[in-house]
């Protein structure tokens, strides 16, 4: 175990009353390790404050494997009172209230009593990116964070959110009641794309610590699931953009390059499924044009993806070479840039103009 990794071990040890920040819209896997995280702490009876709540379909999605509520570190009241309006302030127990009871001294009001909630002040931190990120900043208007060095930054990538965080565990049992094993395991998949990419000897190791504590493996199915949704939100996002709609011949063009596919994490085998899933959510997006085309990039050729109220629209992009159709839609390719394709997909798909 590195200096840094056994610091972190150390600030469990240490304090008592936590922070634990990932950034708004973090990645699955950021928050999985989070959870686990709390899980991990939760169960050494610490007291936190978990900052952003976990997004509702996560919540809702993944209910099965997070952990139970963990003490929170609510804000303090503070009652204020001008020094020199009050001779004695008293402590009193009543039956169903706690009381204070001020002696005044000049002239008192109830407009000169504050009352405020002061922002919950914690011993350690645990934050999911590093102290440049302007997030650091904003976090401090809700929180009263610790000095520095009782702060363990998770934004440096030369470890994984799993394996940072396994140093607190390690010498944890899993139990019935102990999620982190799970959520660490997941956290590891995701981020190294299924122990596709980043993975080292030590990555490795700890997978098959987490399955030995009792990791169940069993739902990284559910996660590939899951990133292959947000992969497509993505796609979604980044076609809408570059979504062109040629109202005089009621028609919308959809370009997609290498980047958009890469920026979106989708797998070159995945292309030809993803563009036929987002096709549909590009149309329903604009439910006026007759014709939606889409051309995108598969090295070395443009392939496109074309749907048409018109069966005739269809009928004629369908004698190109090597093409498929599907009833209201066709797909083909072999085009060699985006300029060919779009120029001989209009020449087909030529209507007189309504």
């Amino acid at each position: 175990m590195n200096s840094a990794l056994s610091s972190i071990k150390t600030l469990v040890e240490e304090n008592d009353t936590f922070a634990i920040a990932t950034l708004p819209g973090a990645c699955v896997s950021a928050l999985f390790a989070r959870e686990a995280l709390r899980d991990i702490l939760r169960i050494q009876k610490k007291k936190l404050i978990i900052f952003p709540d976990l997004p509702e379909k996560l919540k809702n999605g993944w209910n099965d494997i997070l952990p139970p509520p963990t003490p929170s570190i609510t804000p303090k009241v503070k009652i204020s009172i001008p020094k020199e309006k009050s001779e004695e302030v008293a402590y009193h127990e009543e039956e169903t209230e706690a009381a204070f009871v001020v002696t005044p001294k000049g002239g008192l009001t109830l407009g000169d009593v504050r009352v405020a909630f002061q922002k919950p002040e914690v011993d350690a931190a645990f934050l999911f990116f590093n102290d440049a990120h302007p997030f650091f900043r904003q976090l401090q208007e809700y929180i009263i964070l610790p000095q520095k060095d009782k702060m363990a930054f998770f934004g440096e990538k030369s470890h994984t959110y799993a394996e940072k965080i396994y140093t607190l565990a390690h010498d944890m049992r899993a139990t019935d009641t102990a999620c982190w094993p799970t959520l660490l395991y997941l956290s590891l998949a995701g981020e190294t794309e299924q122990f596709a990419i980043s993975v080292t000897p030590n990555v490795f190791s700890i997978a098959g610590k987490l399955l030995e504590k009792g990791a169940d493996n069993t739902h990284l199915p559910r996660l590939q699931e899951q990133e292959r949704r947000i992969s497509h939100a993505n796609l979604l996002g980044r076609a809408l953009a570059r979504t062109q709609i040629d109202e005089e011949r009621n028609t919308s063009w959809t370009f997609l390059a290498q980047k958009d596919f890469l920026r979106s994490q989708i797998a070159p085998e995945e292309k030809e499924s993803a563009t036929s899933v987002i096709l549909p959510q590009i149309r329903s997006r604009i439910p006026n044009v007759s014709t939606s085309f889409m051309l995108w990039e598969k090295t070395p050729h443009i392939h496109f993806c074309a749907w048409s109220k018109n069966p005739s629209v269809i009928a004629r992009i369908a004698t190109l070479p090597d093409v498929q159709t599907n009833e209201q839609i066709c797909t083909g390719g072999g085009f060699e840039n985006f300029t060919q394709a779009e120029l001989r997909l209009r020449q087909l798909s030529q209507e007189p103009i309504v």
